[in-house]
């Protein structure tokens, strides 16, 4: 899992799955409003 920081201070957590083919994330926490 990594956090993405996005332009307006808000973070995306993300959790990978390497058993796929392609880089497929799912999102598991939105933080901003």
């Amino acid at each position: 899992m990594f956090t993405l920081r996005l332009a307006d201070d808000s973070t995306i957590e993300v959790v990978v799955h390497p058993s796929e083919d392609l880089r497929w994330f799912s999102l598991t926490e939105y933080d901003g409003t």
